[in-house]
């Protein structure tokens, strides 16, 4: 597995490193508050790569309600 996180237009490779049964990323996230992520994800080294495509937003708007949960309304 392999991810790229980017945000403000500067790509960052992020590395993991397996714990117990789950993999943790070894850094933290590059500062910026809209990420956009790839995970490209294999099934076995021989396996053509599967990518996946995230937007991952931190920051919360004043006017969305619940806050702890995901935007649902529209800019």
């Amino acid at each position: 597995m392999t991810a790229t996180a980017e945000v403000e237009g500067i790509k960052t490779k992020l590395e993991f490193e397996k714990k117990g049964d789950v993999l943790v990323s070894k850094s933290p996230l590059p500062k910026g508050d809209a990420y956009n992520v790839v995970v490209q994800v294999k099934k076995d080294p021989t396996a053509k790569p599967q990518n996946f495509r995230i937007k991952y937003e931190t920051h919360i708007r004043g006017e969305c309600r619940p806050q702890e949960n995901s935007c649902t309304c529209h800019e």
